[in-house]
């Protein structure tokens, strides 16, 4: 498969979701799938990490990538859209192995719903009084 071949497979998963998707979302997947073929190499040189192949990838290599975002301080819903965009590559290359790991009961990063911090009444009042002391400021 060559020399990198997560970033080979990396262009054709790429073109067939192209289709699929608009324009910035597939631009932000070429983005983060970089940055994990990257990292995936780096963790191989480093021996963290068997196999780059997204064809022979293990659970071990799975995990050796998850502990790396765990030592990054990645958030819980950044930890599961990295995951998400590998997933979908390996399964492009028909390597189950994260679906796998979850039927067996592994415990794999979600998406979780983050709480929404409103701004209080009263700092919106006096907000709204400072903007309308503004000179041409017409409210719109």
């Amino acid at each position: 498969m060559g020399r990198y071949p997560l970033l080979t497979v990396i262009g054709r998963y790429l073109e067939k979701r192209k289709l699929m998707m608009c324009k910035s979302t597939l631009a932000n997947e070429r983005r983060i799938l970089k940055h994990i073929d990257k990292v995936m190499r780096e963790l191989g040189k480093d021996g963290r990490m068997e196999n780059t192949n997204p064809e022979k990838t293990s659970p071990e290599d799975v995990r050796a990538f998850l502990d790396w975002m765990e030592e990054r301080g990645f958030e819980p819903e950044s930890k599961a859209k990295y995951l998400h965009c590998l997933n979908g590559v390996l399964l492009f290359c028909k390597n189950p192995v994260i679906e796998n790991m979850r039927r067996e009961g592994f415990r794999l990063p979600r998406r979780t719903k983050k709480p929404i911090h409103a701004i209080p009444e009263v700092d919106l009042v006096r907000i709204q009084e400072a903007a309308s002391k503004l000179e041409g400021w017409i409210g719109t």
